[in-house]
């Protein structure tokens, strides 16, 4: 992320890390959360939960992990594509 920031002009000592700079730190923070909701297994927390569902609603872990997969897909995607620009929206505003 810093090379690709410095390739496109934005350095601290130059004092323009508001502009690339920041916005690929931004970029890079929202897909985090994005990516850990889209796979289950990505966060400590979430095969917890998933075998506790599981465990409640009677179902099989393994059968659970691909509906939630395929469930978090299309949104997951979604807000891939979107966050983005969202981002550059809310930076260059």
């Amino acid at each position: 992320m810093k090379s690709i920031a410095e390739i496109l002009g934005s350095k601290p000592e130059l004092n323009t890390s508001g502009t690339m700079g920041r916005y690929l730190s931004l970029v890079n923070y929202n897909i985090n959360p994005i990516t850990s909701a889209m796979f289950i297994t990505s966060t400590a927390s979430n095969p917890l939960i998933v075998s506790l569902i599981a465990k409640g609603t009677g179902r099989q872990r393994r059968a659970f992990l691909v509906d939630v997969a395929v469930a978090a897909l299309v949104p997951g995607l979604c807000s891939l594509f979107v966050m983005p620009l969202v981002v550059y929206l809310t930076v260059s505003a």
